[in-house]
Order: structure tokens, then C-alpha cells, then sequence
């Protein structure tokens, strides 16, 4: 399949859906993307999957997106990158890429002239979602997590470029809200850089359904016709939670991880969250929640290291 560059993606083509591979810039790295110009001109979207190469709902999903859509019912362009971490795919890895063990959601803006991953991570933000009307990066729960199905709205950022991803993740169908003051990822840093932008969640473990796929689908689905890109008219009323930043936990001491909270369950101030033993059964060390919240998202895996992430609980907004 045709090899092209990033420019050749903006092009005013109309009415057409094309696929191939993006060169990025100084690397060996061949992005899986499809380009959808719509028949009239509108607003430039771009969707990204695959920025943690395991998370296969959001992959497998921005697949059926580039299947579905019809050209002759877009207005402007759609930019799907099918897998942003390409080789953490390719390898199975949770959460980082393989060639420098990088998590592409932590390095942003990157750096050019860095090592591969931050060249990938600077190429996506100057290239891609700079030039975008608006971002949608697709996540999930990664290879070891699960997390509740929720979006991520940027806060620390221009007042109207916060207002108008809030406005679409309201649209979305999901009913779980989180405000972010991330800085370093992907959507994040592309809405500090004036581009408005949202973080999917959806899935986990390493695995994959239909169901979920379809119901991935349909919510970005939902963005879209907000945004006027795409029109389907079939977004159904939610009742939204929205929450405050989260706060992550993370391990003080390497051993086995035991929670004591399913991923969304309500935990109360100062009660214990998990605790983590050693190979003989004997405790090393317990976790208490900060803040009255929700378990928004936490490991699955029994292993731990010392700096590992553990779970993510975020208070619920007055």
C-alpha cells in the first residue's frame, strides 16, 4: 500500500476515502491511517487509536470507523491513524513503545530530535492534531487495567478550547466526565497548542468484543454528528457524571497487588483501597483512598514493582 507524507493528508480532494501509511519523519515508523474527505467542505477531525498498543477496543474500533463512514455523507475531512504505537502493538506491550520502553501519553510535545518516541510523539502533535479542528484519542483499560468507560476533558487550558471539547464529550453518549489538567499527553497537549480535543476510554485487559466495538463506535459516531462532520441522528439522552482530576496511586513497595475495590465502585475517605504482600503472604504495605470518590480505573495484575501505577480514583463534581 502507498507510503505518503503528512501533508499530502490536507489536501482538498473531495469526495474520496483513502488508505495507506504515513511516513514519519525521521524514523522507520509506517502509520496505518484512513483519509476521508467528504463531499463539502467542513472542520478537519482527527481520531487516533493505539497511542498504548494494547488497548485493542479503541484499535479494532477506529478499524470500523474507517470501514463505515461514507464519503458522500462527510462534511470535511476525517484523519484516522488505526495505531499510533505501532510497535508496542506489534510486541504486546502494555503501555510503552518498543524501541526506547517510552509511554507515548506521557511525553508530549516530544522532541524532533529526540529518541524515536518522542520524534513519533512530536510528529503526531506538529503534523496531525495542530492542524486539526478537533482530536479524538481513543483509549482503554491497556493490557493489565480495567477502567470505567469515561472521557477526558482538558481544563487547564484556553477557556473556549475547554468549553468546546466539554460540549462535545457531553454530545458523546458516555456518561462518566472527567476533567483533566494533563499537559504531556497526546489530546492534552494538542489543546494547550489551541487544538480542542478529547481522551476516549473504553475496554481493557487485553481484549476485545463486538459489543464494545459497536458501542465505541457509536459514541464516536455521536462526536461526530455534533460536530457536524458526520450525521447519524442516533445519540441517546445520558444522565452525566462528571468528576474531578484524578488522582493516581501508585506502589511504594514491589510484591503482589491485592485491591479491596472493584473498578467503579464508591470508596469513602481514608478507607483501604488494597494492600500489597510479599511472595510469603506477608504484608508490605496498605493503601487508603485520599478523598471521598470513584474507582475510575486500577491494574488487574498481581504483580507490582516499586513506582508501579496501582488505581485511579477521582471525587465526583458538586
Amino acid at each position: 500500500m502507498k507510503i505518503y507524507n503528512a501533508e499530502e493528508l490536507f489536501k482538498e480532494d473531495r469526495n474520496i476515502k483513502k488508505q495507506g501509511y504515513l511516513n514519519v519523519t525521521n524514523t522507520d515508523i509506517k502509520l496505518p491511517f484512513t483519509l476521508i474527505n467528504g463531499k463539502e467542505k467542513g472542520r478537519t477531525i482527527l481520531i487516533t487509536a493505539g497511542v498504548h498498543g494494547a488497548e485493542y477496543v479503541g484499535i479494532e474500533t477506529s478499524k470500523n470507523l474507517g470501514r463505515i463512514i461514507d464519503s458522500e455523507k462527510v462534511y470535511g475531512k476525517i484523519i484516522i491513524i488505526h495505531t499510533v504505537n505501532c510497535s508496542g502493538f506489534r510486541e504486546r506491550l502494555a503501555g510503552v513503545t518498543s524501541e526506547d520502553g517510552e509511554n507515548l501519553n506521557r511525553i508530549f510535545p516530544g522532541d524532533e530530535n529526540g529518541n524515536v518516541s518522542q520524534r513519533l510523539a512530536n510528529f503526531i502533535l506538529t503534523n496531525l492534531s495542530k492542524k486539526a479542528d478537533f482530536y479524538i484519542d481513543m483509549h482503554g483499560g491497556d493490557l493489565h487495567g480495567t477502567i470505567k468507560p469515561l472521557v477526558f476533558y482538558p481544563i487547564a487550558v484556553d477557556r473556549e478550547v475547554s468549553n468546546i471539547a466539554k460540549a462535545a464529550a457531553q454530545a458523546s453518549g458516555f456518561d462518566c466526565l472527567v476533567a483533566s489538567t494533563a499537559k504531556n499527553g497526546s489530546y492534552s497537549r494538542a489543546a494547550i497548542e489551541g487544538t480542542p480535543g478529547i481522551l476516549t476510554e473504553l475496554g481493557g485487559m487485553g481484549i476485545w468484543s463486538k459489543k464494545e466495538v459497536d458501542s465505541y463506535t457509536d459514541k464516536i459516531l455521536n462526536i461526530l454528528d455534533y460536530l457536524n462532520i458526520y450525521k447519524t441522528n442516533n445519540k441517546k439522552d445520558v444522565e452525566i457524571t462528571y468528576f474531578e482530576p484524578v488522582i493516581e496511586i501508585e506502589s511504594k513497595e514491589e510484591g503482589f497487588w491485592y485491591p479491596c475495590f472493584k473498578t467503579g465502585d464508591s470508596v469513602k475517605k481514608g478507607e483501604k483501597i488494597g494492600e500489597i504482600k510479599d511472595v510469603f503472604d506477608n504484608l508490605l504495605g496498605e493503601y487508603f483512598s485520599p478523598i471521598d470518590a470513584v474507582v475510575l480505573y486500577q491494574t488487574v495484575a498481581l504483580s507490582t514493582k516499586k513506582g508501579a501505577f496501582l488505581l485511579a480514583v477521582a471525587a465526583i463534581k458538586k
